[in-house]
C-alpha cells in the first residue's frame, strides 16, 4: 500500500460527498421538467392501455385456437381474452390520475391568486 506524502493534499472533488450531491443533480436533471413528466405520465398510461388492447387481440385469437382443439375445457379457454381488461384498467387509471392531479393544481393555482389578491382580513387586537 502506498502512502501519500505529507505535502500532498487530498482532492475533495473525488470524494464520497461529491459524489453524492453529483449523483442528486444527475437524478434531478433525468426527472425532467414538470412539462416533460407530465407528458411521460400521459404516455405511460396510453401505452399500458394499448398493451392491454394488443393482449386481448392475441389471446382471443390464440385461445380460440386452443380451444378449438381442447374441447373438454373450451368456455373457460375462450373467455381468458379477458385477462387483457386488466392492463387497459391500469391505464386508464393512469390517465385519470393524471387528469385529477393537473385540476387540483389548477385549482390551487387559482386559490393562490385569490389569495394575493384579497388576503384575509387579520384580526384587530
Amino acid at each position: 500500500m502506498m502512502s501519500r506524502s505529507a505535502e500532498e493534499k487530498p482532492d475533495w472533488g473525488k470524494s464520497w460527498a461529491a459524489n453524492i450531491l453529483l449523483a442528486k443533480e444527475i437524478q434531478e436533471w433525468m426527472r425532467g421538467t414538470p412539462e416533460e413528466r407530465r407528458i411521460n405520465e400521459i404516455k405511460g398510461g396510453v401505452i399500458t392501455s394499448l398493451a392491454g388492447v394488443g393482449l386481448m387481440i392475441f389471446l382471443y385469437f390464440f385461445l380460440d385456437l386452443v380451444a378449438k382443439r381442447d374441447g373438454d375445457s373450451e368456455e373457460i379457454v375462450r373467455s381468458l381474452w379477458m385477462v387483457g381488461i386488466i392492463p387497459i384498467l391500469v391505464g386508464i387509471g393512469l390517465l385519470i390520475w393524471r387528469h385529477s392531479r393537473k385540476s387540483r393544481r389548477k385549482q390551487q393555482s387559482q386559490h393562490r391568486r385569490r389569495l394575493r389578491r384579497f388576503p384575509p382580513k387579520r384580526p384587530i387586537i
